[in-house]
């Protein structure tokens, strides 16, 4: 299996470094695809604690589950960025793995607009909708361009950002 990647990213050469340098501290037995679960995982506590406080997304919530959330969202982008080089690293990287970690990316979507609009107390609009929307089409025309072209682009703001 071949994952070709062109990633103009801004942040990428800043973040590359810490990501190569972090991977080899993950235990050999650790698949990649459970890295990938974890880092998903890493989203709920605050996002339940988001609907707890907040349910329609116009009321304050507490500074320490806002923190929770921002360390939830660096926590997954983190491990979606080591579950790929722990696969290739170990030499197990696949087709099925590539779908699951890509799976998870559009799922968390669905996490971090509402734990953003919360934060922002932006409430139901036709703008918060929106926001919930574009993530998802971004990816699905990401996806679309891979199938034709079998390679991901991203440009210089994209998902690390």
């Amino acid at each position: 299996y071949r994952y070709k990647l062109v990633n103009d990213s801004l942040l990428e050469p800043v973040m590359k470094p810490h990501w190569d340098w972090s991977v080899q501290y993950v235990p050999r037995w650790l698949h990649p695809n459970t890295i990938s679960l974890l880092g998903f995982l890493a989203l709920f506590p605050s996002y339940i604690l988001m609907i707890y406080y907040s349910v329609d997304m116009t009321e304050e919530v507490p500074g320490y589950v806002t923190i929770l959330g921002v360390l939830g969202v660096y926590l997954f982008q983190f491990l979606d960025n080591l579950d790929g080089r722990q696969a290739r690293r170990l030499g197990v990287a696949s087709c099925a793995g590539d779908f699951l970690d890509h799976s998870l990316d559009i799922l968390s979507l669905n996490v971090c607009a509402p734990l953003l609009c919360t934060a922002f107390a932006a409430g139901p609009n036709l703008l918060v909708v929106l926001g919930f929307m574009c993530p998802a089409a971004t990816h699905y025309f990401t996806f679309w361009d891979r199938f034709h072209t079998r390679e991901i682009y991203l440009g210089p703001v994209s998902m690390t950002e």
